[in-house]
């Protein structure tokens, strides 16, 4: 399996499960040194807003086992699998971490590699994650997380021999995404026993107090001092109406020159939102075979937001700290010396044309999010926080 000294995994923990507390026992018994961390920032993966704000996230993740957690940047964390996992994969290996691990409803690393070395249909032209490979994957019976992982290791092959980490596949048991029991049985643990991140946000956002969730104890305590903060939860059709009001007042010319709105994506957003007359109604109206929905919802935020589709291939300028514990500073001690900065505060941004695009775009993230939730707060609020360290 090689070295794993510092065992790079990206992720959401939206909130932190005990599917994730498996991973990392899993991974610590396979002999990871180090679990560094590169977690998405306000908005995530799926194209909307992160149930509870990084920070509050992070903190579980170190609380809960993690040494060191940074931020995968927006936009890169609400791009299609492809430059999501591409970006996430770039990221770790400039920080200095030796293996890439995941989980995969599959956990079988040859099946994976295989699928990785294998040819998909073409992306749209113009359209930087058409979607396609995701269902290429799905009609292959493909899950979500080994949709993902067929990406991690596809990125992996596009790095240098050199400084290629290896690659770790975890098998997932419980419940898998949405909560839908996951194939093949074999396990010791009953499907539901660790329930997936998709059942945790829809059981809080039915009301469910924080200590009635099947989540690790420190995860809880996150999740109830973010709700006392009037942080959290923030459902995920939250930005609905901004990205309706956004999409009427887009000039037809530019429709098409946001991220992932390439292809005819983008004209058809400002079609069907000139149409709807709720965000649901937007959504009905965008709706497409050609597209996946999480692909259409993550051009309707990035469009609303008025993220250039250059910004999808930016290279991270600097990775944001957002919390660490002994060993993980001792890990950003030892990065200091590579080609990406480590910044725990604004000061610390590098002065250079990529870091003023990436700061600018997390300005904007972090604009629109303070809007979403519970008890809105001036923007800088979610900028400014020094990183959680602990000892």
């Amino acid at each position: 399996m090689g070295l794993m000294k510092n065992v790079g995994i990206i992720c959401e923990f939206d909130p932190f499960t005990e599917g994730h507390g498996y991973l990392f026992r899993e991974l610590r018994r396979l002999g990871a040194e180090r679990l560094i961390c590169l977690m998405s920032g306000c908005f995530v993966q799926r194209g909307g807003p992160a149930l509870l704000p990084p920070r509050y996230r992070a903190e579980a993740a170190v609380r809960c086992g993690a040494d060191a957690v940074f931020e995968l940047p927006f936009p890169l964390s609400s791009l299609g699998a492809g430059y999501f996992a591409g970006a996430g994969v770039s990221m770790l290996a400039r920080l200095g971490a030796d293996t890439v691990a995941f989980g995969s409803e599959s956990g079988d690393i040859g099946e994976l590699t295989a699928l990785a070395a294998s040819p998909a249909p073409e992306r749209g032209p113009g359209s930087p994650s058409g979607g396609t490979a995701e269902i290429w994957l799905g009609e292959r019976g493909r899950g979500p997380n080994d949709i993902l992982a067929v990406e991690y290791l596809r990125a992996l092959r596009k790095l240098p021999e050199e400084t290629r980490p290896g690659a770790v596949a975890v098998k997932r048991t419980g419940s898998g995404h949405g909560g839908y029991a996951l194939p093949g049985g074999e396990t010791d643990t009953p499907p539901g026993a660790y329930p997936s991140a998709s059942e945790i946000r829809r059981e809080l956002l039915e009301g469910r107090d924080p200590s009635e969730l099947r989540i690790p104890a420190d995860s809880a305590a996150a999740v109830r001092a973010a709700a006392a903060a009037g942080r959290c939860p923030v459902p995920p059709d939250a930005a609905g109406g901004f990205m309706l009001c956004a999409w009427r007042m887009t000039p037809a010319e530019d429709a098409g020159s946001y991220a992932e709105c390439g292809g005819g994506l983008g004209e058809r957003l400002r079609r069907a939102a000139l149409a709807a007359r709720s965000f649901a109604g937007f959504l009905e109206l965008a709706a497409t075979k050609k597209y996946t929905s999480s692909r259409i919802r993550r051009a309707m935020l990035l469009g609303a937001m008025r993220i250039p589709s250059s910004a999808a291939g930016m290279t991270p300028a600097y990775a944001k700290l957002l919390a660490a514990g002994p060993e993980g500073r001792r890990f950003i001690g030892e990065a200091a010396g590579r080609d990406i900065a480590v910044v725990t505060r604004a000061s610390d941004i590098p002065d250079s044309e990529q870091a003023r695009l990436q700061r600018i775009c997390g300005e904007r993230a972090a604009a629109l999010y303070s809007l979403l939730m519970p008890r809105p707060a001036p923007a800088p609020d979610l900028l400014t926080p020094y990183p959680y360290i602990f000892e």
